[in-house]
């Protein structure tokens, strides 16, 4: 099981989300993941501005108003994500392995998200799938994970506009995504293993490449005119070095700082920060003592 946060400051807000997993093991090469999660990004409806409404002598017109930031929202519970990685590759040597794995998601977010960019985990309903490499060698290792986004869209009736249109059902439909992200680790303490309980030291640093579309807006399923940056197209690179630590093999600490590179996301302001505590069970695992290794 593991819990996370991850923090960035939004104008005047601290932006949270909180996330907890539970991770199972179904088999050696099968696993599953449930995350519930938790964050002030987002109200129960959208907002009470979301729509602007004009009227001349061919009727009402509405469009998308600029969107707000800074704006101080509760913290609620985001949803249900769920998560399964299967492996389809293994080639494992002393000290040395080369693996493949394909993955699955799938997202029921309950809260209504206002931007393009789509994210299973605290913004999104929908599903996503792709591919997984992991390579390691002695103190050095690296992963690849490459995948897809198709999210749902999300429907809710605003009452801020009945007085103009009755009812006033506001849909965003945030379009597919591409998402990568490489990863580089460096074991810097134990040079030796000995045994389970010796505590270890990893530096890291991982890239994060996501491409979206422009999202729809849709007022009782016809189409609305939107001119927000926050709704358009966008593509950007982030890069997120970082340190963890893991005692007694069971136990795991990760810290890590998020800025961009190029590009940006909209959803986000930087730098983000991270921070992951992890807690590992292997009910069916004996302790034994490792091989030396180099």
């Amino acid at each position: 099981m593991s819990f996370s946060d991850q923090q960035y400051r939004e104008v005047d807000q601290y932006r949270n989300l909180f996330t907890a997993k539970l991770l199972y093991g179904l088999t050696s090469h099968w696993s599953v993941a449930c995350i519930m999660s938790f964050s002030n990004h987002h109200g129960t409806s959208w907002p009470i501005d979301f729509i602007d409404h004009l009227q001349n002598s061919s009727g009402s017109i509405f469009s998308v108003k600029k969107i707000k930031r800074g704006v101080k929202y509760p913290y609620l519970l985001n949803g249900i994500y769920f998560y399964s990685k299967y492996r389809i590759y293994s080639m494992d040597n002393r000290n040395r392995h080369f693996r493949m794995a394909l993955f699955g998601e799938a997202s029921y977010i309950n809260v209504p998200h206002d931007e393009a960019e789509p994210s299973l985990t605290d913004d999104n309903r929908g599903v996503g799938a792709g591919v997984i490499l992991t390579f390691l060698n002695k103190h050095f290792a690296s992963s690849w994970t490459l995948g897809g986004i198709y999210p749902f869209s999300f429907s809710k009736d605003n009452p801020a506009l009945h007085r103009f249109i009755d009812p006033a059902i506001i849909s965003v439909r945030s379009a597919p995504a591409i998402q990568s992200s490489l990863s580089f680790g460096y074991l810097l303490y134990p040079r030796v293993y000995r045994n389970f309980k010796q505590a270890n030291w990893n530096l890291y640093l991982e890239l994060i490449f996501k491409s979206y579309g422009r999202a729809k807006v849709l007022l009782n399923d016809q189409p609305i005119s939107s001119q927000s940056i926050f709704l358009a197209p966008s593509a950007y690179l982030e890069v997120h070095p970082g340190i963890q630590h893991i005692i007694n093999s069971n136990l795991r600490f990760d810290f890590s700082v998020g800025w961009k590179w190029a590009g940006g996301s909209y959803v986000r302001y930087y730098p983000l920060f991270s921070f992951g505590i992890s807690r590992y069970f292997y009910p069916s695992i004996k302790k034994s003592k490792f091989n030396r290794a180099s």
